[in-house]
């Protein structure tokens, strides 16, 4: 201990206390319950095995042409960590991430919420759509085809559970997943809608943007 005191002489020993100063980091003593500060997440295909896609949740998904290749790129909610805990609740560290396929190639997007359903008047059509677009499952697959091999391109699937037997399948020389934001512990596996960073796209390049809707500065 480095400070002792001595109630005797009514004064402190400061006398082992060190010369110097040690600070601690203001984000670390300002960080709000249940928020864990991590580094930035930074996902390559080199970490395949390591990713797991399941139950993360899709807010938005667009093509993006980059020179002469196009880009698909997807906004989620990527599961860092997930636990269960003993009293059988799980615990998630939810990342808000954009996921991005690198010239992409052979795109097949199956995503389909089937017929509205119909109810006599006064209730009218209720839309089968569920407001819900959720990956299950990633896998990886190689080519066969020179065309595709020689220029290093990988086959993947990403498999959906909402919309059912969903399926978006394509060839693409590499994928990233990066953090917008650090990662908060949660019981739910998606991130709170009013704090998580969403992704915008201006002039073709994407800018992260504020909880509130207005960009951040780009300097």
């Amino acid at each position: 201990m480095a400070i002792r005191p001595i109630p005797d002489e009514e004064r402190l020993d400061l006398s082992h206390y060190p010369e110097e100063l040690t600070e601690f980091p203001v984000a670390s003593l300002e960080a709000p319950p249940g928020a864990r500060r991590t580094a930035k997440l930074e996902i390559d295909s080199s970490a395949f095995e390591q990713v797991d896609l399941q139950e993360v949740r899709v807010h938005a998904f667009l093509l993006q042409r980059q020179k002469y290749e196009v880009n698909l790129v997807l906004d989620i909610d990527y599961l860092e960590e997930w636990s269960l805990l003993p009293d059988n609740r799980f615990d998630f560290l939810v990342v808000p991430a954009t996921l991005t396929f690198l010239d992409v190639v052979d795109l097949q997007i199956h995503l389909d919420w089937g017929t509205s359903m119909r109810r006599e008047e006064p209730y009218g059509v209720i839309s089968s759509f569920s407001d819900e677009v959720m990956i299950y499952d990633f896998r990886r697959f190689a080519y066969t085809d020179p065309i595709y091999t020689e220029r290093s391109h990988l086959y993947y699937e990403l498999n959906f559970s909402d919309p059912l037997d969903g399926r978006i399948s394509l060839g693409a020389k590499d994928f990233t997943i990066v953090g917008r934001q650090e990662g908060v512990r949660s019981s739910r596996s998606t991130f709170d809608p009013a704090q998580r960073v969403p992704l915008v796209i201006v002039g073709g390049q994407m800018k992260e943007s504020e909880p509130n809707g207005h960009r951040l500065r780009q300097d």
